[in-house]
């Protein structure tokens, strides 16, 4: 599976989530004696596809403060549109996944940075400047908030280990509690992941980082009419 078709599903799986948060919010099916919030349990797929494609795409881009620019552009561009879709006006409850992407890829790029000077200093650096990311995310109330953080930096120190990865995942997921552990099916398209990027475009990629607010904006305009 190509780094183009994880993207789909990430998209795919966040769209559903969110549909089902604005327009089906409480819908479940009945199933073995549980309440199954489908659209939900669905959407939790998204977010570590994103985690794990940040940790893939910080190791691998030629630019990384371009990279890091984008996702600041565009975590501006979604903010209002995040506002209006899901919690129906403008407002400081959250940011935007964007915000929490940039800080997890911020923590990887100091980590690479202090580990190529110092391998065990720098490392200690690393995850010293990690905990400063992650309590950011927590203070300004990010989407995923400081366990997102960590995903992402989990995901780029086992990268090459995916025992590791599986289970340090499922302690992060389960941690997070809720329906997030459902987020471990995540694992399965990333496990068949052949570190190709497959179909990629320039302007697959635009739309790719532009979709987010895109939807959003749909999703809010409905919302407002209805």
């Amino acid at each position: 599976m190509t780094a183009f078709w994880l993207r789909v599903i990430a998209i795919v799986t966040m769209l559903t989530d969110h549909v089902g948060a604005v327009f089906f919010p409480g819908f479940a099916i009945s199933f073995l004696g549980s309440e199954w919030e489908i659209f939900r349990i669905i959407g939790r797929i998204a977010f570590p596809i994103f985690a794990y494609q940040i940790a893939e795409g910080a190791g691998h881009t030629s630019n990384w403060k371009k990279y890091a620019l984008r996702l600041l552009l565009f975590g501006v561009i979604s903010e209002i549109p995040f506002d209006l879709a899901l919690y129906g006006s403008i407002t400081l409850q959250k940011q935007n996944v964007y915000v929490t992407l940039l800080l997890g890829l911020l923590a990887i790029r100091l980590d690479m940075y202090f580990v190529k000077k110092d391998i065990w200093f720098g490392r200690m650096k690393g995850l010293l400047f990690t905990g400063v990311c992650m309590a950011i995310a927590w203070g300004i109330r990010c989407d995923y908030s400081f366990f997102g953080v960590i995903m992402i930096y989990w995901f780029y120190l086992t990268r090459t280990e995916p025992i590791m990865m599986g289970l340090g995942n499922a302690i992060i997921e389960c941690t997070m509690g809720g329906l997030q552990p459902f987020g471990l099916f995540a694992l399965i398209p990333i496990g068949f992941y052949n570190h190709e990027k497959g179909y990629e475009k320039k302007w697959i990629k635009w739309l790719g980082y532009a979709f987010y607010p895109a939807h959003l904006i749909v999703i809010a305009g409905i919302r407002a009419v209805i």
